[in-house]
């Protein structure tokens, strides 16, 4: 039978932990190894779920944007409303800057606090250096 990652990487990790007394005689550290192999396994499933949350929200990203019944205002829309949910935040915005203004073009709030067209002066957000329009994108 073929050994898991997960099983291998904590063996590993058992095999670390052995250490010899003053006298030469081969001392196991069984209780340290059990508290790094249980924070080891606590890490793994820790980081085996986010992989699992990031390839979800991805597969959602590329379902919404590869819609063909949906218009691009609507896969903006709905775009923004995974972002607002997986982040937790209280609005999700796309928005353009012109001039000295930070113009919401497309937002997803929790409340009417900030709606599409509402503009903000460019110093009160964390813009600070906007990528040159002429350039291009």
């Amino acid at each position: 039978m073929e050994q898991s990652a997960e099983s291998a990487f904590l063996d590993a990790v058992n095999e670390l932990f052995v250490a010899f007394d003053d006298s030469g005689a081969l001392r196991s550290h069984n209780r340290v190894a059990r508290e790094v192999t249980g924070y080891a396994r606590t890490e793994l499933t820790s980081m085996r779920e986010q992989l699992e949350t990031e390839e979800r929200v991805l597969r959602e990203m590329y379902e919404i944007i590869a819609d063909r019944d949906r218009s691009f205002a609507e896969k903006v829309d709905a775009l923004l409303r995974l972002e607002r949910a997986e982040l937790e935040t209280e609005y999700a915005s796309l928005s353009r800057i012109k001039g000295n203004e930070y113009v919401f073009e497309y937002v997803d709030a929790a409340n009417d606090n900030i709606q599409r067209g509402d503009t903000a002066p460019l110093s009160a957000t964390n813009c600070k250096l906007p990528y040159p329009t002429s350039l291009g994108v």
